[in-house]
């Protein structure tokens, strides 16, 4: 399996199948492990100590699809390089990307529960794959199946990572060895309805919220710093924290895991989504309600709001009651020496200099030894 020419037997990508899946498909079609493999592929160079979703090059891939034979087009679209202009994120780097969930790379484990999936598809595949848009932050429920995603293993909730299952097997745990294939609880009515809206938003790139219109990258920044404001510990925050609680899910006093929305569970992001749709749907006739239900001020919305997509909050704000603040205590008067103006403070000092250089000037007092020789 050296050389630049391609390999004997064809491993093409299937339909929206991740990067690192093609790659754990084809390391177990030519009996060898994914380090081999990449080995043989790329060289010497690092691949599953890092995210290769986000990091693998152009080049690199289209010199894994050559040895592969797979089509050039659905090669390219394994990555998730593709996704980050349509987020508004800057090119893959170190750190968290705006809308793609992280895994939590170290060394070859992965640390984060950053790789979502579907037992019922992994179940019906001919052959297991994992889809590129389970690693997607706004993705929790399986579109085919109408289940919630899963993010770990069902047995022990270890993160998923299918390149160290013991002979590749994608669908068991590569820490416990349980099977992932446990069936996943069925997402309601209202949750498949927001998730509906969320895809269509994502396929058309604009997001209704009442009479105002907005991209997906703005909405996901909104979305990104309400789900930080609940998640938050700052004590400065706790009277909006409290309020958004109430507003986006008020039967339910659970906090995200994670101030990181690209770090939160598949729970917690399913909940905080399906509340922001909800309100979004009549918008401002819900947010205003709820809001003036648990005493959401005006001044406390204009703090939150930073990205573009809330001038839609910035107008609704003025619709709610300003803060009251109470009136200041009267102080008592301060001792004269600590209301001395500058320029007296300047002068006693210069004086205090002068009778000190006078003093100085003086001359001496005769010595007592000297009246007693006279």
């Amino acid at each position: 399996m050296s050389g630049g020419s391609s390999w004997r037997i064809p491993v093409p990508p299937k339909t929206n199948e991740l990067l690192s899946s093609w790659l754990i498909r084809a390391a177990r079609r030519y009996a060898c492990t994914p380090s081999d493999f990449t080995h043989y592929v790329w060289g010497s160079n690092p691949s599953w100590t890092r995210d290769l979703d986000r990091w693998a090059s152009i080049s690199a891939i289209a010199t894994l699809n050559h040895r592969l034979r797979g089509d050039v087009r659905e090669a390219t679209s394994t990555s998730l390089r593709s996704f980050c202009e349509r987020l508004g994120s800057p090119p893959p780097g170190p750190g968290i990307t705006p809308g793609i969930l992280a895994v939590g790379v170290y060394h070859r484990l992965r640390n984060r529960y950053g790789l979502q999936y579907c037992p019922q598809c992994l179940f019906e595949d001919q052959e297991p794959y994992f889809r590129r848009d389970w690693r997607l932050a706004h993705v929790w429920i399986c579109t085919r199946h109408g289940c919630v995603l899963r993010d770990c293993c069902p047995s022990c909730e270890s993160p998923i990572a299918p390149h160290r299952a013991t002979f590749l097997q994608v669908e068991k745990c590569w820490e416990c060895d349980s099977s992932l294939l446990v069936t996943s609880p069925a997402a309601s009515d209202q949750e498949v309805s927001a998730h509906a809206h969320i895809q269509l938003f994502w396929q058309t790139n604009s997001i209704g919220a009442g009479k105002a219109i907005a991209s997906f990258p703005d909405w996901l920044a909104a979305t990104r710093r309400l789900y930080a404001t609940l998640a938050s510990t700052n004590p400065g925050q706790l009277m909006l924290k409290n309020a958004l609680t109430a507003i986006s899910h008020p039967r339910s006093s659970t906090e995200p895991s994670h101030p990181l929305f690209e770090l939160g569970r598949v729970e917690d992001r399913g909940r905080l989504l399906t509340a922001i749709v909800s309100m979004t749907h009549d918008w401002p006739s819900t947010f205003l309600r709820l809001a003036k239900g648990v005493g959401l001020r005006r001044n406390q919305l204009i703090t939150f709001s930073h990205s573009s997509i809330t001038s839609c909050l910035m107008s609704v704000a003025k619709m709610l009651p300003l803060e009251s603040r109470k009136p200041r205590r009267k102080q008592k008067k301060a001792p004269a020496y600590l209301r001395m103006s500058t320029a007296d403070a300047r002068q006693r000092i210069d004086l205090s200099a002068a009778i000190a250089r006078r003093i100085a000037s003086l001359p001496s007092a005769p010595s007592k030894h000297r009246s007693e020789e006279v």
